[in-house]
């Protein structure tokens, strides 16, 4: 990895924007929008997310800047009131609401530091969202109810477009990955099978005691797995997101780490102080990631082992693919692994290759 230095520089790698990150954008700025025509000091939309976390946008940069467990509180708090326009006033007595919706209500108001706010549902046809505004100082009342529910008919039409093209979005991503699926079964799979099948036959010629037997035993093993390998990936093209099974991450990695080492007589460990959860479709990203970065010490370096360092903090997952450096110490050329750092960027990440000491390291941060 360090001597040849594969891959694009730092400087090369252009960031592309992932899908996370577009919605992120619209909506936040669908949130401005609405905070500046109402004159309002926040304005905040949440939307139920199928992850562990909700989404929250529009969040004031107070909050935004503090714990991370308070925007996700937010989130919760927002996402938990009833379907029904509500409004909370520090300054008024809320006999009207409900004792558990107060309670929500006037979290809220407490996580945004607001005198007033007003909670509005938003019926998107395939998720759950509610609309909030807020006022630093003075209040709103019951009265000002029926404008402001008037105001998210607009506001909902302009949700429903932008989720409705994150929905076609998915669903293109969808069909191009049955389609990949397809074209994986017929021109990688069947090959491998095709090669796996005459080597076996090369076995049997040559007999036990021929002095390429164990090569050729070895070769057989390498063509068995990369076949399985992608009967795997070509089951979960075509499997759709919700109907996977959530898989234990560490035994993922440390199940990858022993079929590297077999293969290819190259140590690589696994450490990480506890499980990690993470959805399915990032478990899939992280394996290839790391997959790819046991290919590159074993392609590029002279490394005889590897450790692989999982762990998770702050909402974020980090990993680290780290191995002995070729002992050139005046090598510090930077780089950038080009496919962990495509994967990484889709998933709202990043990635960066240093040496520390006599190691070489490679390291990914994603947001979970």
């Amino acid at each position: 990895m360090n001597a040849r230095c594969e891959g694009v520089t730092a400087r090369e790698a252009a960031p592309r924007e992932s899908r996370a990150e577009q919605l992120a954008r619209s909506v936040g700025a669908l949130a401005e929008m609405v905070k500046t025509i109402l004159a309002a000091d926040a304005c905040v939309i949440a939307m139920e997310n199928a992850s562990p976390s909700n989404r929250v946008y529009g969040v004031p940069s107070a909050l935004a800047e503090g714990p991370e467990a308070n925007v996700a509180k937010l989130g919760t708090a927002l996402l938990d009131l009833p379907a029904e326009p509500m409004v909370f006033s520090r300054l008024a007595d809320c006999r009207s609401a409900g004792e558990r919706s107060t309670t929500g209500l006037a979290l809220v108001a407490r996580l945004l530091r607001a005198s007033s706010i007003v909670c509005l549902p938003l019926r998107l046809p395939a998720a759950k969202a509610r609309l909030c505004v807020a006022k630093m100082s003075g209040r709103y009342t019951r009265k000002d109810l029926p404008a402001l529910t008037a105001f998210t008919t607009q506001v909902l039409a302009v949700l429903e477009s932008i989720h409705f093209g994150e929905r076609l979005a998915i669903e293109l991503a969808r069909q191009e990955r049955r389609q990949i699926s397809r074209d994986l079964h017929d021109s990688a799979i069947q090959p491998y099978i095709g090669l796996k099948l005459g080597l076996e036959a090369l076995r049997r010629r040559l007999g036990k005691e021929h002095a390429l037997a164990a090569d050729v035993e070895e070769l057989i093993a390498i063509a068995a797995a990369g076949a399985g390998e992608l009967r795997q990936y070509v089951g979960a093209l075509k499997t759709s997101t919700a109907k996977r099974k959530t898989e234990c991450l560490l035994s993922a990695v440390r199940s990858e780490a022993r079929k590297f080492g077999a293969l290819y007589g190259i140590e690589a460990s696994v450490v990480a102080a506890g499980e990690i959860s993470v959805p399915p479709p990032m478990q899939h990203e992280v394996i290839q990631m790391i997959r790819e970065g046991l290919s590159n010490v074993r392609r590029h370096t002279t490394a005889d082992r590897a450790t692989i360092h999982l762990r998770q903090d702050e909402g974020k997952l980090l990993l680290e693919i780290i191995n002995d450096s070729d002992g050139d110490g005046g090598n510090t050329c930077r780089f950038s692994p080009r496919s962990i750092g495509e994967r990484a960027t889709e998933l709202g990440g990043r990635v960066r290759a240093e040496r520390r000491g006599r190691h070489t390291v490679v390291a990914v941060e994603l947001p979970i």
